[in-house]
């Protein structure tokens, strides 16, 4: 058989692939291509949802908040198109604002988006939409869309069925798809069913409303704080027009189930006590600012990266994904932060300290130059540029080195080079900052928390700034971070409020 007939051939059986791998979308019942088996999109799932426990671990603190969740989902999955798959939907214990799914029925939230919710209505809303995404299966279809757009693939997966089973690929592929987000089309109609199953499962669509008005309000005064949510989920204006279309409709097909009050108190009970930093041992992060007390030292970061406080090497690694382009086109740039205290057996100068620690360092190179910066309480940093050899690439780092008396103190800034420029103004500021507060300020250090309180009768959110944070400076956004969106919008008497630190509330613009 001549070359020519082989590749017609080839091109014949690619398309009789292509027509026969259609199936029904459980949602829309509209055709879509699908090269995952349910059981194999399963088992992707089981596998990505190792990863994801692995990077940011479970959030059992608070007793029975998981449980909550999980029976606030199964309200939802119940009116699904999906209801016979078993979910499974997990707190994760980080205070990036997100929210996100994995093929084969698992949800996930992050406590941080948790502090910001102020009703049950709202968290089935989040729920709804990402329950939407499983029963579409969305990341099985997507999945499909990527190896169909690569005939080999398809060819291999004939000759070679075992081919689709490389469950790393595609697992990495989930991944991307959970933390990039999938298309418009699938986003608007994760929206549309995701607050159609809230409704049928007796929610008030309010709470779609009032969720989205809370992103918002955080895109335009906290916007580093919605960066990894942005990641994976469209741009807030058009899905908030989108809600308070579906309220309207529902205060004229079900007005009673559009005036009832929303499940606040419940909810609010559910999260009081939630932790809003992060601890492990002697190191604590606080709004921001990365604590190991010890040794007396800390750092501040930008918003949105997630923090592994217990990590192979060094004290902490602070990671930040940022999203380039859109669609399928879609692509991740992470920036990573790390902070090493490494122990000196010899009195030493930076210099030979720095020779000797990149010495060490596998696939280090730098030009042996380094300059000497002011951090903020005045210490001497010594700053070198280092590239080093990876699998992905070429990596440079910004690095900074502080030798003291028994300890020395490496705190860096690293992405692919050829992003480097773009981040090195934000990993300059991180070592700037690194300090040495005094003892007593370091021994007050403690995990945030949330609490609640209860309003009296006349009070004011500036009178509750006030008697909470000895200011009324906090007014306009403590009352936005209790979903009372609208200026001059009063707290009635008796109404349960969350108090967050002040440190969480200054750093809103």
């Amino acid at each position: 058989m001549n070359k020519t007939n082989i590749w017609r051939r080839r091109v014949f059986l690619s398309l009789c692939v292509l027509l026969c791998a259609c199936a029904s979308n459980p949602v829309t019942h509209q055709s879509q291509l699908m090269l995952i088996s349910e059981e194999k999109e399963i088992r992707i799932g089981e596998e990505a949802a190792k990863k994801v426990k692995e990077e940011y671990g479970y959030y059992d603190d608070l007793p029975g908040l998981n449980q909550y969740v999980s029976s606030v989902g199964e309200k939802l999955v119940a009116q699904s198109a999906r209801s016979e798959l078993i979910f499974h939907f997990q707190v994760l214990n980080t205070p990036v604002i997100n929210a996100f799914a994995l093929p084969g029925g698992y949800v996930y939230i992050t406590r941080g988006i948790m502090a910001r919710l102020n009703a049950e209505d709202d968290l089935a809303s989040v729920l709804g939409h990402e329950i939407t995404h499983v029963a579409a299966r969305h990341s099985a279809a997507a999945i499909s869309k990527a190896y169909a757009a690569q005939t080999t693939m398809i060819l291999a997966s004939i000759l070679a069925p075992g081919t689709m089973n490389n469950f790393g690929d595609l697992t990495n592929i989930a991944l991307n798809l959970a933390f990039l987000g999938y298309s418009r089309s699938n986003e608007a109609q994760a929206d549309e069913y995701g607050i159609t199953y809230m409704i049928k499962a007796g929610y008030n669509p309010q709470g779609a409303v009032d969720t989205f008005l809370m992103f918002k309000g955080l895109e335009e005064k906290e916007p580093g704080r919605m960066e990894r949510f942005l990641l994976s989920h469209p741009p807030t204006a058009e899905r908030l027009a989108y809600a308070r279309s579906r309220l309207e409709e529902a205060r004229k097909t079900s007005p009673s189930l559009a005036s009832e009050p929303l499940r606040r108190n419940v909810y609010l009970q559910h999260i009081n006590g939630l932790l809003l930093g992060q601890s492990e041992g002697e190191k604590v992060i606080a709004d921001n600012v990365f604590y190991q007390k010890h040794y007396g030292v800390c750092f501040t970061f930008p918003d949105s990266y997630s923090a592994d406080l217990r990590p192979k090497g060094g004290e902490v690694i602070l990671t930040r994904d940022k999203k380039e382009g859109e669609g399928d086109s879609a692509k991740k740039v992470t920036y990573i932060i790390g902070f090493e205290i490494n122990p000196l057996h010899k009195r030493q100068e930076v210099r030979s300290y720095i020779e000797e620690y990149l010495k060490a360092t596998k696939g280090a190179n730098w030009d042996k130059t380094s300059q000497t910066i002011k951090t903020a309480d005045g210490h001497d940093l010594a700053v070198a540029t280092v590239d080093l050899s990876s699998t992905s690439g070429t990596m440079r780092a910004l690095t900074g080195f502080l030798v003291g008396e028994k300890e020395a103190y490496v705190l860096y800034g690293i992405t692919r080079k050829d992003r480097f420029d773009a981040a090195r103004p934000e990993f300059a500021e991180v070592l700037h900052s690194l300090r040495f507060p005094p003892a007593e300020d370091i021994a007050k250090v403690k995990p945030p928390t949330l609490r609640l309180v209860t309003t009296n009768a006349g009070d004011t959110w500036q009178a509750i700034s006030q008697r909470e944070f000895g200011c009324a400076d906090f007014a306009a956004k403590l009352a936005s971070y209790n979903g009372f969106f609208e200026p001059g919008t009063e707290p009635p008497a008796g109404t349960l409020i969350k108090i967050p630190t002040k440190e969480s509330l200054a750093t809103a613009k």
